[in-house]
């Protein structure tokens, strides 16, 4: 019974090492996510599930997220996600979002996620990114 209980005892001391490590290591290095949000026109009609699906992406721990959308970059790396007064217009034009100069939060994001109701035909150059079609 004493070797097993000095076995256990160094089992679970070891065990409290190693992941009192590995919570250090990812609080200084999170998860990088970036989420892009389409904000043109044609959105409108879903613009409470886009909020609704924002929401659902946040709060995961260890990750850091950033929010762009076709326009502009609403922000760049932070704890949680934050619409602001964005609200959809002009009419829909994805050729930025490739433009790593214009969002260099493309260049360290472990994970994309794109939010939009656009149809699969305009959408299939950002097959690698996780989209998230609304209807």
């Amino acid at each position: 019974m004493k070797t097993f209980a000095i076995w256990f005892a160094a089992t679970l001391t070891l065990f409290g090492f190693l992941s009192g490590a590995y919570h250090a290591y990812l609080s200084e290095n999170p998860r990088r996510v970036l989420v892009v949000i389409d904000s043109s026109f044609p959105m409108r009609a879903v613009w409470r599930k886009a909020e609704a699906e924002l929401r659902s992406l946040n709060g995961r721990r260890y990750t850091e997220y950033a929010l762009i959308s076709e326009k502009a970059r609403i922000h760049s790396w932070s704890e949680a996600l934050r619409l602001g007064t964005l609200s959809p217009f002009a009419p829909r034009n994805f050729a930025n979002l490739r433009n790593s100069a214009r969002y260099p939060e493309m260049n360290s994001a472990m994970e994309v996620h794109f939010i939009t109701n656009a149809a699969e035909t305009q959408t299939s150059e950002f097959s690698e990114w996780i989209v998230h079609r609304l209807r």
